[in-house]
């Protein structure tokens, strides 16, 4: 797994920055895609290098703490990307290239040596546990709801006029609740279960999306982000 994130790193890093000098919108949307990739390998592999090293309510801990993490890494770097577009189109490329710090933190931080023990994903003969089928579908539903926002949202405000700028710092505020979210989602694991956990999460994505396909005002389209934050649980 430490293998597998550091070749995402290097690839999310040199594909992100290459968009300066990609021209086209075949070329471009090749190095979106390849890119996505990468960072999908990010994801993956920092998942299941937490799931090798912690266990039971430990394991819930960290992941919410990646969480929050993650998201309020978002709140500034969506911040930062609003500004800087507005300075220059090349200017927010340029922000991945903390793909090259967090290298150098996995190299100092990660241990190179394999737990003892490993999670059961496979069982006898390759094929995937089982019991893992639902995850795996619940997560690919999951992340296609993420991921649909996010994309076309920015061209849904820029219809609305929206400004580059704008669009960042609403950006910005969905990922700030997600922090939230994830600072409350061991309690609410804890006070009711995973699965009514998973149930409100599915409600809240779908209510989410559905507000922000018809807002046409800031009121409602910060209405529909705070709504995602029992999505982003």
């Amino acid at each position: 797994c430490g293998k597998t994130l550091v070749i995402a790193l290097w690839g999310y890093l040199l594909l992100g920055i290459g968009g300066i000098w990609v021209y086209g919108p075949l070329w471009v949307s090749v190095d979106r895609i390849l890119l996505g990739g990468f960072a999908a390998g990010e994801m993956a592999s920092g998942t299941a290098i937490i799931s090798q090293w912690y266990h039971g309510k430990a394991r819930l801990s960290v992941i919410a703490k990646q969480g929050m993490a993650i998201e309020l890494g978002g709140v500034i770097i969506l911040f930062l990307g609003g500004l800087l577009s507005e300075i220059d189109w090349r200017a927010p490329f340029l922000l991945y290239g903390l793909a090259l710090f967090c290298l150098v933190l996995t190299a100092i931080s990660i241990p190179r040596n394999e737990p003892e023990t490993q999670p059961v994903t496979i069982g006898k003969g390759g094929e995937v546990n089982e019991n893992l089928r639902p995850v795996l579908i619940n997560a690919v539903l999951a992340m296609s709801l993420f991921f649909s926002m996010f994309i076309t949202l920015p061209s849904h405000l820029g219809d609305l006029g929206y400004s580059e700028a704008e669009t960042g710092y609403l950006l910005s505020f969905i990922s700030l609740m997600a922090v939230l979210s994830a600072l409350v989602m061991p309690r609410v694991v804890h006070a009711k279960s995973e699965k009514v956990t998973l149930f409100l999460a599915f409600i809240s994505f779908a209510a989410a999306h559905a507000i922000f396909a018809i807002a046409e005002t800031t009121s409602l389209l910060l209405s529909a982000a705070v709504r995602r934050i029992w999505g982003e649980i």
